[in-house]
């Protein structure tokens, strides 16, 4: 809570800081790719997560946990997105 409260004095106005819980999230992460075509570096990621079967590896997509995320387009490393996800069997 400390932190949150520092952090509220950085938040621009017009946005929100929110709390949300802990979960687990499944990374994408793309080829290196020239900058001038980030958005089907984009589009290639969002098509593959769609063919992505994540039982395969014990998981099941969870949408309701936390919003999924992209990290900045850069194209030294790759597009980047994340999205939340759950155990199927919990050992």
């Amino acid at each position: 809570m400390l932190l949150a409260r520092a952090v509220k004095q950085f938040v621009p106005e017009g946005y929100e800081l929110i709390e949300l819980p802990p979960c687990t999230m499944m990374v994408f992460q793309g080829e290196p790719y020239d900058d001038t075509d980030f958005m089907a570096e984009i589009d290639a990621i969002w098509e593959h997560v769609k063919r992505f079967d994540p039982t395969v590896y014990g998981y099941q997509w969870a949408p309701e946990a936390a919003p999924r995320f992209q990290l900045v387009p850069m194209g030294y490393r790759g597009y980047i997105e994340a999205y939340p996800v759950n155990a199927i069997n919990k050992i």
